[in-house]
């Protein structure tokens, strides 16, 4: 994504990615 830093699982793609 790009604004998953401060969205968690809302976009599905923060705490995998990181």
């Amino acid at each position: 994504m790009g604004c998953e830093h401060h969205l968690p699982l809302e976009t599905g793609g923060d705490e995998r990615e990181r």
